[in-house]
């Protein structure tokens, strides 16, 4: 079959953050999300280096439809005025 493309492996994500609002007071966050799979289970990670990424917890989710908002999730700007988010596919991983 000519153009036949087999691959092994699991597909890369296409999931990706596109945009995060802050409420009036800055206290928690809604995070715009593009790119899922249907059906899919999601979570946060969150680094204030750009290199250690945490899991935020309560952001565990199954996408309901490709594009998403997720939150509001709790933020506290004043502790962390600078941190890094991404949406990562699968569970939170357990201690």
């Amino acid at each position: 079959i000519d153009n036949l493309v087999i691959t092994t492996g699991a597909l890369p994500s296409t999931a990706r953050l596109v945009n995060v609002t802050l409420n009036g007071n800055n206290t928690a966050g809604t995070l715009f999300l593009e790119g899922l799979t249907v059906g899919a289970t999601y979570h946060v990670v969150a680094s204030d280096d750009g290199e250690d990424f945490v899991p935020l917890p309560g952001t565990e989710f199954m996408a309901p439809t490709p594009d998403f908002e997720l939150g509001p999730i709790p933020v506290n700007v004043q502790a962390n005025p600078f941190v890094l988010v991404k949406v990562v596919e699968g569970a939170i991983p357990g201690p």
